[in-house]
């Protein structure tokens, strides 16, 4: 279990090709009784589109998110994704943060540098934190995932396993929200 540290770089074509696909995309008619209760908000949905196909610029974000330090490691034959920000501070307390469904990592882009350099943000050095964002299984760059029975109970496993047996912590904190919360909570509850 040797992790690897990657680069992001979403090929030209394969850009050239997703907004290809989504200017042909065949809308259904607007008819949406309730929107985003009965369905999706089409003229949302429309509006998002155009600008995934338009004026969307890709390679901004990939610069931004390749200024974070991105790992890849199997763990238990499935590809997992981690971003790494080592504390500064004198003792930082290791922190894996699981973000949520229909979300990715990224989500905790704000706290990542007021944890992990608490003095740049006006803190005391002592509060710091090594953090790792966890991209769940089948989410970001933790893909393919080509096996069934990826639950709770697996991911909390795999998360424990990625924290003690690849980055050998002995001890953590854990936190998510929505899904990764509950992965944070079976992990609490199994590895106190």
């Amino acid at each position: 279990m040797l992790p690897s540290e990657f680069t992001i770089r979403v090929s030209t074509a394969e850009l050239r090709d997703l907004r290809t696909r989504v200017r042909r995309t065949r809308w259904p008619d607007d008819a949406v009784v309730a929107p985003w209760v009965s369905g999706p908000d089409f003229p949302f949905l429309r509006g998002l589109a155009e600008r995934w196909s338009g004026p969307f610029d890709w390679r901004i974000h990939e610069r931004r998110l390749n200024q974070l330090s991105h790992f890849r490691v199997e763990v238990d034959g499935l590809p997992l994704h981690y971003v790494l920000q080592p504390g500064r501070g004198p003792r930082p307390v290791p922190l894996l943060l699981i973000h949520g469904a229909f979300s990715n990592f990224f989500e905790f882009h704000k706290v990542l540098g007021p944890l992990s350099d608490p003095v740049s943000f006006g803190g005391d050095p002592e509060d710091s934190f090594d953090v790792v964002l966890l991209s769940l299984p089948g989410f970001a760059f933790s893909n393919p995932v080509q096996s069934a029975g990826v639950d709770l109970v697996r991911v909390a496993d795999l998360a424990h396993r990625l924290m003690t047996d690849v980055l050998h912590y002995d001890r953590y904190g854990v936190g998510g929200g929505s899904w990764g919360g509950l992965v944070a909570s079976r992990i609490a509850a199994v590895h106190p």
